[in-house]
């Protein structure tokens, strides 16, 4: 084993070759250790850079609030409490918002839509508009913008219980 010389850290690594070989050499790696005291100073100038830059931050932070206060006053609005303590003082005026969308509730009608439109095509074939308004007539409710929409797929649809003739409907 090679000699170690004061100031000296020496790595030993057994058995380093060429990839792919069983080289049986021996890798020697040194390189000079500092002294504690250069450790030691090291170590506090990077605490004294680190408290620095914390400083610079916390002040830049405190300028940024001050300003952003002065821009809140002239927008008519309070000021607002530091940003930590209240996040919402920032935030799009109550006004200003999207009212929220809650779910429509389903409407609960006595018969099925297929029903109703059988009942009302009993008596005689009706065209589409006949038919929406006899089955309004029932009672029957549309939830939708468009309650047409609803009424095609059960005439139309893959297995319709309804004869079409000169664009009225009967049922089958």
């Amino acid at each position: 084993m090679p000699e170690m010389q004061k100031g000296q850290i020496v790595a030993i690594k057994r058995n380093a070759g060429w990839p792919g070989r069983n080289g049986g050499h021996t890798l020697l790696i040194s390189f000079p250790s500092p002294s504690l005291s250069a450790i030691l100073r090291s170590m506090k100038d990077t605490l004294k850079q680190y408290l620095h830059l914390r400083t610079q931050l916390s002040e830049e932070k405190a300028r940024l609030e001050k300003r952003l206060s002065e821009i809140q006053r002239a927008l008519g609005g309070e000021t607002p409490t530091p940003f930590r303590a209240n996040r919402t003082a920032l935030a799009i005026p109550r006004k200003l918002r999207r009212a929220k969308k809650t779910a429509a509730k389903r409407i609960k009608n006595p018969m099925s839509l297929r029903e109703a439109i059988l009942k009302v095509t009993n008596g005689k074939p009706l065209t589409k508009k006949e038919i929406f308004d006899a089955v309004q007539k029932l009672g029957y409710k549309f939830g939708g913008k468009k309650p047409m929409t609803s009424i095609n797929p059960i005439l139309y649809g893959k297995n319709p219980k309804f004869k079409r003739k000169g664009g009225r409907f009967s049922p089958a």
